[in-house]
């Protein structure tokens, strides 16, 4: 029962950063392919939607260069490849559609957007 509203809160959250992360970075910062560390803690602090989900913000809009880094620093223990297969597998659609969404290639999983 936990896990499914673990799951649920997990699923909403990476919503919001999709369509409202990505609105804000936009109108902020301009469009942009990546946005750095900075700029998305920008969105972070303005917006209390907890910290357990924010390696998915990073994902979405981070440079790939930096990511591993971002997650190492934040404690994740998920990797950016792993994050970003669930991002593939569960929100392309979402990513796809919302015109704000500027950020990379998300079909390969890997950080860089390459194969291993």
């Amino acid at each position: 029962m936990f896990k499914f509203i673990e799951d649920y809160v997990r699923h909403r959250t990476i919503k919001k950063y999709i369509n409202k992360l990505g609105s804000y970075l936009k109108k902020k910062y301009g469009i942009k392919e990546y946005y750095t560390e900075e700029e998305i803690n920008s969105f972070l602090g303005k917006y209390s939607l907890g910290k357990k989900h924010m390696a998915y913000a990073y994902a979405l809009y981070m440079v790939p260069e930096h990511l591993d880094g971002v997650l190492i620093k934040i404690n994740e223990s998920k990797s950016a490849k792993i994050i970003k297969q669930h991002l593939a597998a569960n929100y392309a659609t979402d990513m796809m559609s919302n015109t704000f969404y500027t950020g990379g290639n998300y079909s390969s999983g890997d950080s860089d957007g390459g194969s291993d």
